[in-house]
């Protein structure tokens, strides 16, 4: 090889280098990395976590995952086998119905494509109820 083509093969190496730098350090632009606003969504509703809603509902975390924020509750006086899942998932789902389809907020993450899953546990960690709100529910239970 010989002194210039050296030069330019150590300069090519060079800026390879810068660009990989700048590609992986970048930051991400809100209006377009989906993925990254769902993130620090999640981040910050963790700062707070865990939050008593009510006296018998706690928020004990939420998760971007798959392009999906998921809420998990616990209710804390709840036992599986004692309750009336039927009964809790009807009512349960008519206020997130009227509630968080109504929320302005909720409708930030519909337009970013994001849907909201919530999960309620018992107090012993067993799932009483998972639901999925999606931009379609909420517009056909308006």
């Amino acid at each position: 090889m010989n002194k210039q083509t050296k030069k330019f093969a150590a300069f090519t190496g060079f800026v390879a280098v810068i660009l990989s730098l700048a590609y992986f350090n970048r930051s991400p632009r809100i209006e377009e990395d989906v993925d990254y606003w769902l993130k620090m969504q999640s981040i910050q509703a963790n700062e707070n976590t865990p939050f008593m809603v009510d006296e018998n509902q706690r928020l004990d975390k939420a998760q971007a995952i798959d392009g999906t924020m998921i809420y998990t509750f616990t209710l804390i006086n709840a036992v599986k086998a004692e309750s009336d899942i039927e009964l809790f998932a009807k009512e349960m789902i008519a206020h997130l119905y009227l509630t968080a389809c109504q929320n302005k907020g909720v409708h930030e993450f519909f337009g970013k494509g994001i849907d909201l899953e919530y999960r309620f546990l018992d107090k012993n960690a067993e799932n009483i109820l998972t639901t999925t709100l999606t931009k379609e529910v909420c517009a056909n239970n308006a």
